[in-house]
C-alpha cells in the first residue's frame, strides 16, 4: 500500500501554512479527499456563477417590469385623453343642437315679425 504525504492537501484545505500538519494517509484515501476538495471548490464556483446569473435575470425582470409599468401608465394616460376628447365632443354636439334650435327659433320669430309687419301694413293701407 502506498502512502502520500498530506501536507499539501491540508495546506490547500486550510489555506494557511501555520495549520499545515504532516499526515501520512493511504494513497486511495488521499486521492479521495483531494478529489472531494476539488469537487467542492468546483461546486462553490458554480454556485457563485449561478447566483450571478440569478442576479442578472432578476435585473432583467425588473427592467421588463419597469417597461410594462411604463406602457400601462401610457395606456391610462391615453384612455384619459380619449375620454376627455369624447366628453368634449359630446359637449360640442350638445352646443350645436342647442344653437340649431336657437337658430330655428330666431328664424321663426323673424318670419312671424315679417308676417305681422306685412299684415299691419296691409291693414293700414286698407283703412287709409
Amino acid at each position: 500500500m502506498k502512502f502520500v504525504n498530506m501536507t499539501l492537501l491540508f495546506a490547500i484545505i486550510t489555506c494557511t501554512q501555520s495549520n499545515a500538519q504532516v499526515v501520512t494517509l493511504p494513497e486511495k484515501t488521499a486521492k479521495f479527499y483531494l478529489e472531494r476538495h476539488i469537487r467542492a471548490k468546483t461546486l462553490d464556483d458554480q454556485i457563485v456563477l449561478k447566483n450571478r446569473m440569478i442576479s442578472n435575470l432578476e435585473g432583467q425582470l425588473l427592467l421588463k417590469d419597469s417597461v410594462i409599468n411604463t406602457y400601462r401608465f401610457d395606456k391610462s394616460k391615453y384612455e384619459l385623453l380619449i375620454s376627455t376628447k369624447d366628453s368634449q365632443q359630446k359637449i360640442l354636439e350638445e352646443d350645436v343642437k342647442r344653437m340649431k334650435k336657437e337658430a330655428k327659433k330666431q328664424k321663426f320669430q323673424k318670419k312671424l315679425i315679417i308676417f305681422i309687419g306685412v299684415g299691419l301694413l296691409t291693414l293700414s293701407a286698407v283703412y287709409d
